[in-house]
């Protein structure tokens, strides 16, 4: 689980419900720990170091594996029988949440802990942004469930 703030925010949330209530699916590798939930990292290809960071590696692994690593997250996930997609939209995430909900026929709430912008800025190219926040709003429109950590974060 992430080590910066909206992590360590789940990680405080996630310690106080019953373990076995919980399936933790990550975008890392993370050593286990008894403060949180179950979880399986699941980590996506790169391209060649060349395209890391730029437009194209930012499509392939965000857009076009977020099917494949969905219907690998849903083959650990099935035999729990999930009831509800809990979300923290953001970069991978952001994709392959909604293919997750669809496989498993499963509704979304999603939790904004930081505005999508300025978590990007430092990351990913101004050319792929576009692209980023059309899907953080299409993630959006199709949850059932919403909140924000923030009174000002529910202007996006």
């Amino acid at each position: 689980m992430s080590r910066f703030a909206g992590g360590q925010q789940v990680r405080r949330l996630l310690s106080r419900l019953p373990r076995e209530s919980v399936r933790w699916c990550s975008f890392g590798d993370y050593e286990a720990d008894d403060s949180i939930p179950e979880y399986r990292g699941f980590i996506a290809r790169d391209l060649h170091w060349r395209v890391v960071g730029t437009t194209l590696g930012y499509l392939y692994v965000n857009e076009l594996q977020a099917k494949k690593m969905a219907a690998r997250m849903w083959e650990w996930l099935a035999p729990f029988r999930p009831e509800v997609l809990w979300v923290v939209p953001e970069m991978s995430a952001v994709y392959v949440a909604r293919h997750l909900a669809d496989i498993g026929n499963l509704p979304i709430h999603a939790t904004i802990h930081d505005a999508p912008e300025l978590s990007v800025e430092d990351f990913i190219s101004p050319v792929y942004l576009p692209f980023y926040m059309k899907s953080i709003r299409k993630l959006l429109s199709r949850s059932d469930g919403l909140d924000f950590i923030s009174q000002e974060l529910k202007k996006f």
